[in-house]
């Protein structure tokens, strides 16, 4: 009786019952159509119960048969040569175990559909499942671990590999060679060596993959083309995905983090775009060596020691990205990269920003350069790029810098706002740039010229400027002078810049009388700087130094309040320079020389300081009739032998904490530093050398021929040299000359009081 005719009997006999009846009838119906169609469903084997074995019902199937598959382990090596739909009762319990030899299962024949198994343990060199020379299969929702390779796909083409779970394969998660128009989706691959492998393969569509911890890439192409690479989750590998020799590939909306060395690497790849990634904390974000006129836009990188990194390679764009936080880099060219575009980054919270190094022919225009801890844009051996339209803001360091054989860039339009342009290099076109709302005044092979009115002023090359009653703050460099002669710089007011006046390889200028303030170093004078004189300068509040010189000589610093700096004055390698008559207070040190030797200092007040004079590695410094007052530690010398008076009468220094008898005292309570260093006629009384007479030379109390012969023999004597006698230099310029002759001479006969 069907269960129809039971329904109709039950209708008769009980009516009062008719709509529990007929509910209960209908669902007892439908569960024994569905079991009985199931069970007796026309092409369907069943393993083990109609075969033992796999490969028994797939050698027995007809085209189109589905082969079920239960629980259970199966030691095979199964060759799937029949249009089949392998299908099993349950992932985790149906089994297919290679026994360690040969390739677990291999699929020779189009359109076969794998469901739901877990396949491992191949021979080496195989895979878990090999397609060869197949279309339109369909491998899905199986586990594939513990085997030589994954899924392997050979002259293959139109397949779909989805949502399967690969771990712990010796080699890849999926490898298709010569094989085109596949699909790669949803996969969760996890501890293979390589995630995703493609070799000579071109047209697949590789999506929302999961691809973690790989021991070297995570997504690897290889002489492929025209894939697309999208959706993907790349996380926890050597390198997240790698391009080799690979063309015309799109690489999207990928997730790509933490991975050792590389989020993306591309080498001597071209025309591939990469757009809107994710990538973030990897080693280096992405790299392109040798690579050409491949796009890189709309991509977020973060966290990076490099952003972006192209070496030796040419014609790239990159555009639109938002680069941040990396911690050396924000984009790096180097390697003689050329002819690439840089353009509308934000570029931001980066060591560096931009740099060029040894790269030429760049175009790096309209991005945001924003609050990098050093420079926005770096260029060092760099030539003939453009530097244009760019918004340069904050950079702790400087907006732009152009070092070290930097020439022919042409750096216009810039707008730097509380930045600047630091140069040491010539030849360079600037020109049309902002600092602060007010022009950036670049002058090159310039003279006679007269400044009135500037952001921040950068001579090159010049002689003769006149730089008078500027205000040149919230910038770089105020004033930065490279090879750069006669140029006088007064008046002025320079505060809060990164540095206040920079004098670079420039000689025989002038700085006096300006107001130097709260910047970073108020006056670095380096690199084979000579004859400058700097003069009644008030030099207060700068960060790290007030005036530092550099591997520069015969510099003269006379007349300057220096105050509440860390470091008053600063030598280091710098010698036969002359230090006289400033007020030197209230620093950290108030005057520190490392390994510098034949300078001269005098006159000076050293007041209120930690260190009064700091001297490491530095010997045959004349250092006499100035004040130590009150500094913490008056003298630290370290491995330094210096001089520390005239001899008697013309005597030493004034101590503040010593105690002496007579301007000079007589030699018997010498100021002993140490062994190598002693004060033996120190001043009783603060400035006690001006009671002596400065003409008589002798100090005999009369100004005689006795004087003028002293001089003559002194004539053309320097600090250092055996004749130096500090007494004859008269108007203290560091040199005894006519000058110094004459003025003894005309208050000859005279008797001091």
């Amino acid at each position: 009786m069907t269960c129809y005719a039971r329904l109709g009997r039950m209708l008769t006999v009980e009516r009062e019952a008719f709509p529990l009846v007929l509910l209960l009838s209908l669902l007892v119906g439908m569960s024994i159509l569905t079991f009985t169609a199931r069970s007796v469903k026309a092409g369907t084997t069943i393993v083990p119960d109609d075969y033992a074995t796999i490969q028994e019902a797939v050698n027995a199937a007809d085209p189109g048969e589905t082969i079920f598959v239960k629980v259970g382990t199966y030691y095979e090596n199964v060759v799937v040569n029949q249009t089949v739909s392998l299908v099993s009762e349950d992932v985790t319990g149906t089994i297919i175990d290679g026994g360690g030899t040969e390739t677990v299962l291999r699929i020779v024949r189009d359109h076969v559909n794998v469901t739901g198994f877990t396949i491992r343990n191949s021979g080496w060199p195989n895979s878990g499942i090999h397609l060869n020379d197949t279309d339109s299969c369909k491998i899905s929702e199986n586990n594939i671990s513990d085997n030589t390779g994954g899924i392997s796909l050979d002259y293959s083409s139109d397949n779909s590999i989805s949502a399967n779970i690969m771990t712990a394969n010796i080699g890849f998660g999926v490898r298709l060679y010569n094989s085109s128009n596949n699909n790669i989706s949803r996969n969760k691959m996890a501890n293979n060596y390589f995630g995703i492998w493609l070799v000579s393969s071109s047209d697949n569509s590789i999506s929302v993959n999961n691809i973690t911890a790989s021991n070297w890439y995570g997504l690897w192409l290889e002489y492929a083309s025209n894939n697309s690479i999208s959706g993907n989750k790349i996380v926890d590998n050597h390198v997240g995905i790698w391009l080799a020799f690979s063309s015309g590939n799109s690489v999207a909306k990928n997730n790509i983090v933490t991975n050792w060395m590389y989020g993306i690497w591309m080498d001597h790849s071209s025309n591939n775009s990469v757009s809107g990634n994710r990538i973030v904390d990897n080693n280096c974000g992405i790299q392109l060596f040798e690579c050409s006129n491949n796009s890189i836009s709309e991509t977020r990188m973060a966290d990076n020691n490099v952003g972006i990194d192209l070496e030796s390679s040419f014609g790239n764009s990159i555009f639109r990205n938002n680069v941040t936080t990396s911690n050396l880099r924000g984009i790096h060219l180097h390697a003689r990269s050329s002819g690439n575009s840089i353009s509308g980054n934000n570029v931001a919270h980066n060591e560096y920003g931009i740099t060029l190094g040894s790269s030429f022919n760049n175009s790096i225009c309209g991005n945001n350069i924003t609050a990098n801890t050093y420079d926005g844009i770096y260029m060092r051996y760099s030539s003939g790029n453009r530097v244009s339209e760019n918004s340069v803001t904050a950079n702790s360091w400087y907006g732009i810098s152009l070092e070290d054989s930097s020439s022919n860039n042409n750096i216009s339009g810039n707008t730097l706002t509380h930045d600047g342009l630091s140069v040491h290099s010539c030849d360079n076109v600037i020109e049309n740039n902002l600092v602060n709302g007010k022009p950036l005044v670049y002058l090159e092979d310039a003279s006679g010229v007269r400044i009135e009115d500037a952001g921040q002023v950068i001579l090159v090359n010049c002689s003769g400027i006149i730089l008078e009653n500027l205000n040149l703050s919230h910038t770089d460099i105020g004033v930065a002078l490279h090879k750069t002669k006669d140029t006088r710089i007064t008046d002025n007011t320079i505060a809060d810049n990164h540095g206040g006046i920079e004098l670079y390889e420039s000689s025989y200028n002038n700085v006096s009388r300006n107001n130097i303030a709260e910047n970073r170093y108020g006056l670095h004078i380096l690199w084979f700087s000579f004859n400058n004189s700097v003069s009644g300068n008030n030099i207060t509040a700068n960060s790290i130094y007030g005036i530092r010189l550099y591997e520069s000589s015969y510099n003269s610093i006379s007349g300057n309040m220096i105050a509440d700096n860390r470091d008053g004055i600063e030598l280091w390698s710098a010698s036969g320079n002359s230090f006289f008559e400033n007020n030197i207070t209230s620093n950290n040190h108030g005057v520190e020389l490392y390994k510098s030797s034949y300078n001269s200092i005098s006159g000076n007040m050293i007041a209120d300081n930690g260190n009064g004079i700091l001297l490491d590695s530095s010997s045959n410094n004349a250092i006499c009739h100035n004040n130590y007052v009150s500094n913490t530690q008056q003298v630290h010398s370290i491995e330094s032998a210096n001089i520390w008076d005239n001899g008697y009468p013309s005597g030493g220094n004034h101590w503040s904490d010593h105690v002496c008898t007579g301007n000079p005292s007589d030699g018997s309570r010498p100021y002993i530093i140490d062994t190598d260093n002693i004060d033996h006629y120190p001043f009783q009384d603060p400035n006690g050398w001006l009671l002596h007479q400065p003409y008589d030379v002798n100090d005999d109390g009369k100004i005689d021929m006795q004087d003028i012969g002293m001089a003559a023999q002194a004539f053309g004597a320097y600090p250092g040299h055996e004749r130096w006698n500090p007494n004859i230099d008269i108007n203290k310029d560091s040199k005894i000359n006519l000058r110094d002759i004459a003025l003894i001479a005309r208050n000859f006969g005279e008797i001091p009081p």
